[in-house]
């Protein structure tokens, strides 16, 4: 890909990238919309067909620019087999690009399945309710993306729902000292809500 030449060019409204392997190859797309290309193109100079993911959708065309007669300048057409050979052809990119997806798909679920697991250790690992809410308001926002997060544990003794006021994030090396406990009902607000559904 290194060698190659591309350009962005636009094709109803959108750019899309040109491939060639000169400056000489990237003419002009023999098409102006992508649903054209939906069961190919032949004329007498292009022929151009559609490569496909696994939903249908077109990822990619080859066009191809046909041969002239170098003492007319004519053009050569298409043949056949040329027709047969770059059904083909896409046919097998078809298949290159839907392994290539699905090879980054699985590794992407592997490296959030290790994440997860990772996450889940931090938390757990925890030996007080103290330092598990300081966890999971530490390390839960960061891995979800969300601006952040709170935990709230039942005490069964006192029917109500506790947490830890909101820490000193600048004084990460102190995170449990100094810490008051906060408590809520459990039945009001939505928290409360929520708790008395889920406990019926």
């Amino acid at each position: 890909m290194d060698k190659n030449h591309i350009q962005k060019i636009i094709v109803e409204g959108q750019y899309v990238d040109s491939i060639g392997i000169t400056d000489g190859d990237m003419g002009e797309p023999c098409f102006k919309s992508i649903s054209e290309l939906r069961y190919g193109i032949k004329t007498n100079n292009h022929l151009a067909f559609p490569v496909l993911d696994k939903n249908e959708k077109i990822i990619m065309a080859i066009q191809l620019e046909a041969q002239r007669n170098k003492k007319t300048n004519k053009t050569m057409g298409f043949s056949m087999i040329d027709d047969h050979v770059i059904k083909t052809f896409c046919h097998n990119i078809r298949m290159k690009v839907e392994r290539m997806i699905a090879m980054r798909e699985a590794q992407i679920r592997e490296r959030n399945v290790v994440e997860t697991l990772q996450l889940t250790s931090d938390i757990c690992t925890q030996r007080s309710h103290k330092g598990l809410i300081i966890k999971i308001k530490d390390k839960l926002p960061k891995f979800m993306g969300f601006e952040a997060a709170g935990a709230l544990i039942y005490d069964k003794d006192a029917d109500t729902l506790f947490s830890l006021t909101e820490n000193n994030k600048e004084d990460k090396d102190n995170l449990e000292e100094d810490i008051a406990v906060i408590n809520f009902p459990t039945t009001l607000g939505i928290t409360g809500m929520v708790f008395q559904a889920k406990a019926e």
